[in-house]
């Protein structure tokens, strides 16, 4: 019985880090689509998601097997949320949101590999 029970325990245990970390990570990811950038203020602009873009860059943009250039991620990322805030783009759907990017504006981003863009010239 008290094996059966730290078992049960170990298992909580275990989802509750996995869920946490599903959360975060959810949360992370959420601010690559700049939904309700338009209701940020300009001067709060540069810092509007920088705490989640590090968690990002810290997890997939540094080290050997890196996946990202850190650096050059977060100057587009700066030009995404000035150019997506000053031509009212819609941000509800992020494939919609990359779809526009890489049709008007493919020079200014490497979003070539993506997904949704690449699916976008077909």
């Amino acid at each position: 019985m008290a094996i059966k029970s730290f078992r049960r325990g170990q298992t909580l245990f275990l989802e509750g880090i996995l869920e946490h970390l599903e959360r975060r990570l959810l949360q992370a990811l959420s601010v690559l689509a700049l939904r309700g950038i338009s209701f940020i203020l300009q001067e709060e602009l540069a810092s509007h998601g920088m705490d989640e873009m590090k968690a990002l860059l810290a997890r997939y943009g540094e080290g050997a097997q890196s996946y990202i250039d850190g650096p050059a991620t977060l100057i587009e990322r700066r030009l995404m949320k000035e150019l997506v805030r000053s031509q009212h783009y819609p941000t509800t759907r992020l494939e919609t949101l990359w779809k526009i990017i890489a049709s008007h504006h493919e020079d200014m981003f490497s979003c070539q590999d993506c997904y949704c863009v690449s699916s976008a010239h077909s």
